[in-house]
């Protein structure tokens, strides 16, 4: 099961993006793709700028392969949001845009699962690919 980051559920929802192709063949759609609760609201966020076929887009996302549920409490929420100017400076010395809160929370499911991340922000694989997240993997 791998865990899903808004940028492929864009990417997955938009014919125009110029990574839909590749998100509409990934092999998640023969098993169950995990989607926190938290990136499910950054989508829905997203999609109030994008507004664009915006019901249907969240009904589809909702019927697709996506076990949406939370996963952090709040205190590990707020720990992350204190962590995001630490993984800045970490993300700037590798040459990459910061993370945000969001893909924090993306990179801490996947290493707490052990699991796959789906996503087409190369920051976030850059700090995979660095370990800062052991245990969490590209997919």
């Amino acid at each position: 099961m791998a865990v899903i980051d808004t940028s492929f559920l864009i990417a997955l929802n938009d014919i125009n993006d110029r990574f839909h192709e590749e998100a509409a063949g990934a092999p998640l759609f023969q098993e169950a793709a995990f989607l926190p609760a938290e990136i499910w609201m950054e989508y829905c966020l997203v999609l109030t700028v994008r507004p664009r076929h915006q019901a249907s887009v969240l009904e589809n996302t909702l019927r697709g392969p996506f076990v949406v549920r939370p996963v952090l409490e709040p205190s590990e929420l707020a720990s992350l949001a204190a962590s995001v100017p630490a993984f800045g400076h970490k993300m700037k010395r590798l040459g990459f845009k910061p993370l945000t809160l969001f893909d924090l929370v993306v990179c801490t499911v996947a290493q707490r699962l052990r699991e796959s991340i789906r996503t087409f922000d190369e920051g976030m694989k850059a700090a995979v690919r660095a370990r800062m997240f052991p245990g969490a993997r590209l997919g």
